[in-house]
């Protein structure tokens, strides 16, 4: 049986869990041991999705609980909009950091809606 649809709650948020990825890469979820995360992040091509439903349109503001061994730059996507971010440092694989992007993005309609994460190349990168 699939897994049930991730749904707007109540307070208009929308949680996407990294259980709920779609993973496409070498990227490896992870629990147990202080993780509940998306690890194996070591490849600029990878990438971490989410499709959910939205019944209550707006300006949704970003967080993101990241724990890294160093700092990296990535871009969230939802259709043709892109918010940058930049992980925190916590040089602990265990030890999380609520990040909050900067900017928002505008979901104008009731439906279906992806959201991607994709890592950022950084010059001399391959």
């Amino acid at each position: 049986m699939p897994p049930p649809p991730i749904i707007q709650e109540s307070d208009g948020s929308v949680l996407l869990l990294a259980s709920e990825a779609s993973l496409h890469g070498r990227l490896q979820y992870e629990v147990g041991g202080g993780k509940d995360d998306i690890g194996y992040w070591t490849d600029s091509s990878d990438t971490a999705g989410w499709s959910f439903k939205v019944d209550r349109p707006g300006k949704f503001t970003v967080v993101a609980d990241i724990a890294a061994e160093a700092s990296s730059k990535f871009e969230v996507i939802v259709g043709e909009q892109k918010l940058q971010g930049t992980a925190p440092a916590t040089k602990d694989y265990t030890k999380f950091k609520r990040t909050n992007l900067s900017g928002t993005l505008e979901i104008a309609s009731p439906g279906d809606v992806t959201l991607t994460v994709n890592p950022m190349r950084m010059a001399g990168s391959p």
